[in-house]
């Protein structure tokens, strides 16, 4: 009971220091913006040019905090892909010598074998150029940072980044993945890189484990699920006429690169979605979002495709999705409810769904 309370108690001071780095890192945003609108009432066109960019950079650093937590909380945005492991670091492999000073040496192992894994592209690599930087700043002079991919398990696979940097003492390790808090020398740095980078593997399905000793280099150990199937081509796709209805650009972007080369017909308003299911021929698939500006619409466009084709296979998509859906589009079997960002696996539950008529 007393190493239960003084967990709890460690638990508390540490979300006590998170809070007032935040509320401090906020603060100063909040004063930048109350000041600059204050300034603005009676600045002159050009100096209300300068207040307008002082204001923008303050909203900017506002947002990049905001993203930087919710990376921490696992709660960021992430646009999954089922990608080759080894391709991915070996195909970074030039942006992070790039970035590191000519005195360190970089060597990237890939695996013997082929690894399949589903993982945000965009984050894995800003996480590999960010745990290389690092090592990179813990090595004085010459130094080496190696970067293998190695299988674990059977269904698990790792990346180490490793480095003959000082290491860390304990009480520094212990506290290496703690929001805001940083033991650079010179005082710089947010604190949250570690953070970030553990929230986007937990957020992933995956763990960090961090090995280090004072003056003998640090080990970063990223344990990533390996996908069903060791071939990125096996993934099924809808084939066939597909109606995709979605009114957020940057979603409707992201499901034109998963379908690929398929038959697509797009609707970005409700209205829109629903000439289409009236006057067109009958689609394969349908996949819609559940909100579609203000109006939870969603539901009543996948009443609308099977009224007009009960063999549609339809999937109502969103980043917010209720409990349960309607119960007669539930018993019609041919409806799915998908989490956003769409993602392979999605499309392979549709296909599925589709090959058993």
């Amino acid at each position: 009971m007393a190493g239960q309370h003084l967990q709890s108690v460690r638990r508390i001071e540490g979300l006590g220091r998170i809070a007032g780095e935040v509320a401090h890192d906020f603060g100063n945003i909040l004063s930048t913006v109350s000041t600059n609108l204050h300034l603005l009432e009676n600045a002159t066109p050009e100096r209300a040019a300068h207040l307008h960019h002082t204001l923008a950079n303050a909203l900017d650093l506002g947002t990049s905090l905001t993203q930087r937590l919710l990376a921490f909380a696992r709660r960021q945005r992430l646009d999954p892909e089922i990608m080759n492991l080894n391709e991915l670091v070996t195909g970074i492999e030039d942006l992070i010598a790039l970035a590191l000073d000519d005195r360190i040496s970089l060597h990237i192992f890939p695996a013997s074998e082929q690894l399949a894994v589903r993982l945000d592209p965009g984050q894995m690599e800003s996480t590999l150029l960010n745990l290389c930087l690092n090592a990179s700043q813990a090595i004085e002079g010459e130094g080496n940072i190696w970067v293998r991919v190695v299988p674990s398990g059977s269904d698990m696979v790792s990346i180490e980044v490793q480095d003959d940097g000082r290491g860390m003492p304990a009480e520094v390790l212990a506290r290496a993945m703690e929001p805001f808090y940083s033991a650079r020398p010179d005082g710089t740095g947010t604190g949250l890189g570690l953070a970030m980078i553990f929230g986007f593997i937990r957020q992933s399905g995956g763990d960090i484990k961090i090995h280090s000793q004072h003056g003998h280099g640090t080990t970063v150990r990223l344990l990533i699920p390996l996908w069903q199937s060791t071939d990125c081509s096996e993934v099924m796709k809808p084939a066939g006429r597909i109606l995709l209805i979605e009114d957020n650009m940057q979603d409707l972007a992201h499901a034109r690169r998963l379908l690929g080369d398929a038959e697509l017909i797009e609707a970005k308003s409700a209205e829109e979605a629903e000439n289409l299911l009236r006057d067109a021929s009958p689609f394969d698939y349908v996949l819609t979002d559940l909100h579609l500006g203000n109006d939870v619409a969603g539901w009543r466009m996948a009443g609308e495709a099977l009224r007009h084709s009960p063999d549609t296979v339809i999937a109502v998509v969103s980043g917010h999705m209720p409990e349960n859906m309607p119960e007669a589009l539930a018993q019609s079997g041919r409806v799915v409810s998908v989490a956003k960002p769409l993602d392979h696996a999605a499309l392979a539950r549709l296909t599925e769904l589709k090959s058993t008529e």
